[in-house]
């Protein structure tokens, strides 16, 4: 399951608040990954993925 690339706080964020979605990607059991734009958002530009 992959997500992105994107902002966290546009992209990723606002699906997680919802529950329903939430706990579907907390119980799937393939590896997740987020494929950040860390270099271009300033929100996230201090940020690393790890």
């Amino acid at each position: 399951m992959a997500f992105g690339p994107g902002s966290f706080y546009t992209r990723l964020l606002p699906h997680l608040q919802i529950h329903d979605i939430a706990t579907a990607i907390a119980n799937v059991s393939c590896p997740r990954v987020w494929i950040g734009n860390i270099l271009q958002c300033r929100e996230t530009t201090d940020l690393t993925l790890v």
